[in-house]
C-alpha cells in the first residue's frame, strides 16, 4: 500500500514539498482538514480507507518499529504485531489523528467504491493504492471529475523507529488456476489461458479494447482518455512489453518506492487446521482496533483485548511462532 494525493492539494498544503516524517504527514493531512482547498467540501478528512486500516499500516507500521508480522518483546519472545506495544504506541498515534479529524469515521463501513468516491470529490485528501495500475485508474479518474489534475504518490513517512513499506501475505490469495474434472469444456476453457498468454491476449489484457481505450495506426498506438476504464479481468503476464508506455509518473514512482522501500516480512506458513484461528484473531485485532482508534474503548483496556486475542486462538500461533522462528 502506497499513499497518493492530488497535486494541487499537496502545493496548497506543503508548497509541494512530500512529507519525510510521520509528524510531516500528519501535519499535512491537518492542512487539508482546515478545508478551503480547490474542488474540496467543507472540511475533508485527511484519510480515508475501505473497510479497515491496513492501508494506513502499510506504509506506516516501519514508522513505528512494526517491520514484520512476529516481533521481539522485551522478555526477548516472539510475540505477534497486533498485540505488540509497537502497535499499541501505533494505534495511539491514530486515535490522535482520528480525535482531530484526519481519519474518516466512515472507514470502517466503506468498501473501495466508497473511498475511492471520496477521494474523486474531495471528501478526503489522501488515499492508498495497492498497485500501479491502480494509480493509473485513480489518476484518470479524478481527471474525468477534475479535468487537468494530476496526482503525486508520496513516499513512507520516516519515524524514530524507521522506515518502509511492509510486504503483503498473499498465503490466502489465489495463486493460479484450477479447472474442474468434470467441466465440459476443459478444451476450451485451455484454449482461453494459451490466448491470454500470447501477445495478443496481452495486448487485450494490458491496453483494453482497441477503438475504446486505444487507437492504432500502423505501428504506433496511443492511449485514450478512457485508458483509464479498463481493468485486466485475468492476468498480467510480466515478461509482456507493451507498445505503448502505459504508466504516468507516479505509477512508476509506484514500482520504483516498491524496490526501494521494500521490508521482508518474517510470516511463515500456518498449518490448515489453525487457518480458523488466524481468521479469529484478526477478527478480534481489527473490532478492538476500531474502538481504539475512535475512543469507543481506552488504552487502559489494552489488557483486555489482549487476553481475547489470545483466548480467540493467539495463544496457539504463539506457541507455533516460538517454535518455528527459533
Amino acid at each position: 500500500w502506497q499513499p497518493v494525493i492530488r497535486t494541487d492539494w499537496l502545493e496548497a498544503a506543503t508548497g509541494g514539498d512530500r512529507p519525510e516524517t510521520v509528524e510531516d504527514f500528519r501535519a499535512m493531512l491537518s492542512k487539508i482538514h482546515d478545508g478551503g482547498l480547490d474542488g474540496a467540501s467543507e472540511q475533508p478528512y485527511g484519510f480515508t480507507a475501505g473497510g479497515n486500516l491496513g492501508e494506513l499500516d502499510g506504509f506506516l507500521n516501519p514508522a513505528f518499529g512494526i517491520d514484520a508480522t512476529w516481533l521481539k518483546d522485551a522478555d526477548g519472545n516472539w510475540v505477534h504485531q497486533q498485540i505488540s506495544n509497537e502497535e499499541k504506541v501505533k494505534l495511539q498515534f491514530y486515535a490522535e489523528m482520528f480525535a482531530e479529524g484526519l481519519i474518516d469515521p466512515e472507514y470502517v463501513t466503506d468498501n473501495w467504491e466508497a473511498k475511492e468516491d471520496k477521494f474523486y470529490t474531495g471528501r478526503t485528501g489522501v488515499v492508498a493504492a495497492s498497485r500501479a495500475g491502480n494509480v493509473v485508474i485513480y489518476q484518470n479518474k479524478m481527471n474525468q471529475v477534475h479535468p487537468g489534475t494530476t496526482l503525486t504518490l508520496l513516499d513512507p513517512p520516516k519515524g524514530e523507529a524507521g522506515q518502509g513499506l511492509i510486504a503483503v501475505d498473499v498465503s490466502r490469495e489465489s495463486r493460479g488456476w484450477a479447472l474442474s474434472a468434470l467441466s465440459e469444456h476443459k478444451e476450451e476453457a485451455v484454449q482461453i489461458l494459451d490466448f491470454l498468454a500470447s501477445d495478443d491476449g496481452q495486448l487485450m489484457e494490458q491496453l483494453g479494447l482497441p477503438g475504446i481505450h486505444y487507437t492504432v495506426e500502423g505501428d504506433r498506438y496511443a492511449l485514450t482518455d478512457d485508458f483509464g476504464s479498463w481493468e485486466s479481468p485475468f492476468m498480467i503476464a510480466s515478461n509482456y512489453e507493451p507498445p505503448v508506455d502505459l504508466l504516468p509518473e507516479p505509477a512508476v514512482r509506484f514500482q520504483e518506492n516498491m524496490k526501494t522501500f521494500f521490508i521482508a516480512d518474517n510470516q511463515f506458513g500456518y498449518p490448515a487446521e489453525l487457518a480458523p484461528t488466524v481468521d479469529a484473531t484478526d477478527n478480534v485485532y481489527k473490532s478492538w482496533v476500531f474502538k481504539f482508534v475512535s475512543g469507543a474503548a481506552s488504552f487502559d483496556d489494552w489488557s483486555t483485548y489482549v487476553d481475547e486475542w489470545k483466548a480467540a486462538g493467539g495463544d496457539d500461533l504463539l506457541t507455533l511462532a516460538n517454535e518455528t522462528l527459533n
